[in-house]
């Protein structure tokens, strides 16, 4: 969301949505301001740091960072997690749930709140949201959606 300038110089009181094509060219500066809202105590392990709980998720994720990406014609928040060894499927949900969390209540609600200057006006951004279609996938998962959607064809 942007809040734009009105005539008199003042921010708009609603903002406006932006279309992807807008949202791809502030990449840069969105990433910058993510770089901006990391703090020194998240230097290795970045928002591990804050994962309560001394279990296999803990020992297998060695760090997590929040970051953007094109991915197709799309700007997309992620989750780049340095890992080792392989996941079970309940340790990959309770990972997801964790960075969902950070999405959306820790790191993201944080970010969120801070506007990223664009020219006169005010970027927000948000790395989640209640919508039906926002979710969290892995790379492998992402890619099988996107060979997927490649071979589907609407007739």
């Amino acid at each position: 969301m942007q809040y734009e300038r009105d005539e008199w110089g003042s921010l708009e009181e609603y903002p406006s949505e932006l279309d992807q094509g807008t949202v791809l060219s502030y990449h840069d500066q969105i990433l910058v301001a993510i770089l901006k809202e990391r703090r020194p105590e998240e230097t290795e392990r970045g928002l591990m740091e804050y994962y309560h709980g001394d279990d296999s998720v803990s020992q297998k994720v060695k760090s997590l960072f929040f970051t953007v990406e094109q991915v197709g014609n799309k700007l997309m928040g992620v989750a780049e997690c340095q890992v080792q060894g392989d996941f079970s499927e309940a340790e990959l949900a309770q990972l997801k749930d964790y960075v969902s969390g950070q999405a959306s209540d820790g790191f993201g609600e944080g970010f969120e709140q801070h506007p990223i200057k664009i020219g006169s006006d005010e970027l927000y951004v948000s790395l989640w949201t209640a919508s039906r279609d926002w979710s969290i996938t892995t790379k492998d998962e992402l890619e099988a959606i996107s060979q997927q959607m490649g071979r589907m064809q609407l007739g």
